[in-house]
């Protein structure tokens, strides 16, 4: 893990570091309206590509909210984590952007998974279907983003923009399905939210390879098997009740 770190870095970029740190920080000890002014402020400088990771780091803004957490430090740590890699691939401070931004976007997804099913028991019937919808169009959103970016970063393959959509409108009803299905398994939400997080990994790395035009049975097999492996650590993990 520490040597896959330093590939994405590189070498220690104190300024992102700072920056992280401080966002981390700032979000755990600071009023939320306060904390929005200094996450633009380390956003828009310097002003380079604003626009092309403004929607992700919305949607980070967003999840990260009163409305949806309470402060702790765990996820202050998270936040920090979360801003040094989607300002490291925005800037071109980091070397393998691409994973450092897969790995951001998973990030985010944890986040809302989290979100919605820790909320689960204080939402009537309506606020789950919004619930689960919302989630599965920030999926699509998010996948999308993804692979323009890797899209614009390729230069041996060029991905139709209407294949895209479709692959990740696909790979968002199966998020939504596989919620659904998760939703009413009789372990707590943390399980669920890994659950669903490891199935969403799976999911994009697939679709990734599928527009790349290099998958391969053998990828698919691998990684049902890592999915696999990992529901059966959870069900045989948590105390089955109804």
């Amino acid at each position: 893990m520490a040597e896959k770190l330093k590939l994405i870095s590189g070498r220690i970029h104190w300024s992102l570091v700072a920056k992280a740190i401080g966002i981390g920080l700032g979000w755990y000890v600071l009023p939320f309206w306060l904390f929005l002014v200094l996450a633009a402020y380390f956003y828009l400088r310097p002003l380079f590509r604003p626009f092309q990771f403004v929607f992700p780091f919305l949607v980070f803004i967003v999840i990260i909210s009163p409305a949806f957490f309470d402060k702790s430090l765990w996820l202050a740590g998270l936040i920090a984590v979360g801003t040094f890699l989607v300002l490291g691939t925005k800037n071109l401070v980091l070397v393998e952007r691409k994973s450092s931004y897969q790995i951001f976007i998973l990030i985010l997804l944890s986040l809302a998974f989290l979100a919605f099913f820790s909320d689960f028991q204080r939402w009537n019937g309506l606020g789950v279907v919004l619930g689960s919808f919302l989630v599965s169009l920030v999926f699509f959103l998010l996948v999308r983003n993804l692979i323009k970016y890797e899209d614009s970063v390729l230069t041996e393959v060029s991905f139709d923009i209407w294949k895209v959509t479709a692959v990740a409108g696909l790979a968002a009803f199966l998020i939504w399905q596989a919620l659904w299905v998760f939703l009413f398994m009789p372990f707590n939400y943390l399980s669920q939210a890994a659950a669903l997080l490891v199935f969403s990994f799976s999911l994009i790395e697939i679709l990734l390879a599928y527009l790349r035009e290099d998958l391969t049975p053998r990828k698919i097999l691998a990684h049902f098997s890592v999915f696999f492996v990992f529901m059966v650590l959870v069900l045989t993990g948590n105390k089955w009740s109804l």
